[in-house]
Formats: structure tokens, sequence, C-alpha cells
């Protein structure tokens, strides 16, 4: 059992990488992605809430096992969190922004990507704030990254309606 909770948390694997864990770990959350976006959002929403769910418990339940860890309360090697937290920024880009798969994946998985990374990694603003508040266990593990996703879905949206302006008025210049 201990097996398969270190391999689902570390996302197959991915989060023994020794540098970028996080970032494999968002990677693994592009082809689930795929996998989900031909779904309406109200089932799209419900798996990756459950998906949320499954995170946390599978987050918790193997603490324990990387207690060896450098980081101690949210190990590096459980990316199980990633995935979810970019399920969030894409499923926010691709339903509340309206964007289509067929429109491109730029728009619906790169700009939420790189954004995801950024609150992510720097643990700006609430992020932060959620981390300090919930520092144990699976729920400090995973909400964090739940946080920084619906941020970036929010900002990824914003940035594909701000940007064409942007693009427009520099290149007016």
């Amino acid at each position: 059992m201990s097996f398969l909770l270190k391999l689902l948390a570390s996302g197959f694997g991915l989060g023994y990488a020794p540098v970028l864990s996080g970032t494999l770990g968002t990677l693994l959350g592009i082809p689930i992605f795929l996998g989900l976006a031909p779904l309406n959002p109200f089932y799209y929403f419900l798996t990756v809430t459950a998906f949320t769910f499954l995170s946390i418990f599978i987050s918790n339940q193997a603490l324990p096992l990387f207690a060896a860890s450098k980081k101690a309360g949210d190990p590096s090697q459980i990316v199980i969190d990633e995935v979810a937290g970019f399920l969030w920024a894409a499923g926010i880009v691709r339903y509340a922004g309206f964007w289509d798969p067929s429109e491109g994946l730029l728009w619906l998985i790169a700009v939420p990507f790189l954004f995801f990374r950024i609150f992510d990694a720097s643990k700006w603003w609430i992020v932060g704030l959620v981390e300090r508040r919930f520092h144990t266990g699976g729920l400090g593990i995973v909400l964090d990254d739940i946080v920084a996703g619906i941020l970036a879905g929010i900002a990824s949206i914003f940035f594909c309606i701000v940007y064409p302006f942007i693009a427009y008025f520099f290149a007016a210049l």
C-alpha cells in the first residue's frame, strides 16, 4: 500500500526529480486536462473537485512516508497537489474564459501553466497566506496549490483578454 501511495503522491515518480519536481508535476496535469477538456463544465469541475479531495487524502496518507524530507510540511516529492492546482487553472480558462481546445493550446495550456507556476513558486499574496495558515497534513499540502490554480486561471483570462490590445498598441508604434 505504501508503494501505491508514494507512486500516486509523487506523480508516478516525477516528484523524485532532484530539481523542478513541482514543474514536472504540473506537466503531468496537461495530459489529464486534455482528457477532461471535452467534458461539459459541470462534469469537469465535479471531477476536478473529486480529484482535489483524493489529492488531499493521498497527500495526508503519504506524508509520513516522506518524513525524512528536507521540507517536512510539504515534501517536494509530493506533486499530486501541483496536478490538482493546474487542473483548476486550466479548467477556469477553458470554461470561464470560453476557450475551446480547437483555438490552440498556447492560450489554453501554456498561459495557465506559466501563471500557475509563478503563483505556486512565489507563494504571492493569498497563496502564501493559505500556506502559512494550513501548514500541516494533506489539506496544507494541497490547498495552497488550489488557490494558486484559481488565481492562475483568473490571471490567464485577464492576460488573454488584454494581450491582443497591448500587442496592437505596440505594433502601431
